[in-house]
């Protein structure tokens, strides 16, 4: 039998053993509205995939806020655990007013968190992956930091995986630990990467970071930087009985050794935090691989033919050519971008922006 015979065989057997009745590359055939800032938006093809829940488990633009005060600590209530991020006018991305402020001066410790281990309730029950991005800009000064964390995710019991950085050094690492149990800190596996600025991205610009975690008997992570992979590791993270419990954003940066003490400063914006890699972005190249810039979508309704979405502008300018993307909860996207025109006009009657929760 020729090879080129045997691949949609191969491909079925693949799809019917992972449980994925339906396998191929999302396909786009149409849209409905225009498409412009906050606008509704609805999608129509096929093989978008399952989203049990349209929209993610946390959208923060962060323009319900006061300058200067501090973000709300209601996880359970819609908001973030958080007792230092504050609103912030100083470093906007886009046509929004506000973002959010860590500033580690003082004080390590300054998280956006979702935990349950902390605030029962704050995430559902059950989840086993873990999507998170976001836009972020950052400072630094005086002596370079020994440690910053950027991303932990682990489980109720406090098995974890996270990215850290060594500044002092150059270097850091990707790392989740290996254990058929929920907890269990007698190994792990790491992804080492020299190139430390590709995290940090200390240079006073917006950067936009994602990271996906699997947990279980064939676990999985990755990070990317503006669209570039800078790590991903695999294997048997935890056992098949347990869930992810917290998700800590930014939640430690050393202040404690070295003279000038280490500071630094981090802006985020457009935090998205979702329990599947499904998603809708719209990119500038016809090809997903291609885009060196993207902008997250915000789903509102989600089937297999069609996703209604409010539209996410972000740094895409009136008049743009943009294309877009759908990307099903097994990580594949539609092979060809479909163009879209960035539109001035009033947006459909809506919600306010700003945090978006379902539980």
């Amino acid at each position: 039998m020729k090879y080129y015979r045997m691949v949609p065989l191969i491909l079925t057997i693949y799809c019917l053993l992972d449980g994925n009745i339906l396998c191929a590359a999302p396909s786009i055939s149409n849209i409905t509205g225009t498409f412009s800032a906050d606008n509704a938006v609805t999608i129509a093809g096929e093989g978008f995939g399952a989203k049990s829940t349209a929209a993610p488990l946390r959208y923060d633009n962060f323009e319900n806020g006061t300058v200067g005060q501090l973000i709300p600590n209601n996880p359970t209530g819609g908001g973030w655990g958080a007792t230092c991020p504050r609103y912030s006018q100083t470093q906007v991305r886009n046509a929004g007013s506000k973002s959010a402020m860590q500033e580690y001066i003082n004080y390590w410790g300054c998280a956006f968190a979702l935990d349950n281990t902390e605030a029962p309730g704050s995430l559902p029950s059950g989840i086993t992956e873990m999507y998170v991005t976001g836009w972020f800009w950052m400072e630094t000064g005086g002596s370079p930091s020994r440690n910053a964390k950027i991303i932990n995710m682990g489980t109720v019991q406090g098995w974890q995986t996270r990215i850290d950085v060594y500044p002092e050094n150059g270097s850091g690492h990707l790392y989740a630990m290996l254990s058929g149990n929920c907890f269990d800190t007698s190994s792990y596996a790491q992804n080492w990467n020299a190139d430390v600025a590709a995290v940090m991205k200390a240079d006073k610009q917006w950067h936009r970071i994602e990271t996906y975690l699997k947990i279980g008997p064939n676990g999985y992570r990755d990070v990317w930087v503006d669209g570039k992979k800078i790590a991903e590791i695999n294997g048997a993270f935890t056992g098949s009985s347990c869930e992810i419990g917290y998700l800590l954003i930014g939640h430690y940066f050393s202040l404690d050794t070295y003279t000038p003490a280490p500071w630094g400063r981090r802006y985020w914006d457009e935090l998205y935090v979702d329990r599947t890699r499904a998603r809708v972005e719209i990119g500038d190249a016809s090809t997903f691989g291609a885009c060196s810039h993207r902008e997250i979508q915000i789903p509102t309704a989600w089937s297999n033919n069609s996703i209604a979405v409010k539209v996410n502008q972000g740094s895409f300018a009136v008049g743009n050519t943009a294309y877009l993307y759908v990307v099903d909860e097994n990580g594949a996207v539609n092979s060809t971008g479909y163009p879209i025109t960035i539109q001035s006009g009033v947006p459909a009657p809506s919600a306010p922006k700003g945090l978006r929760i379902v539980n």
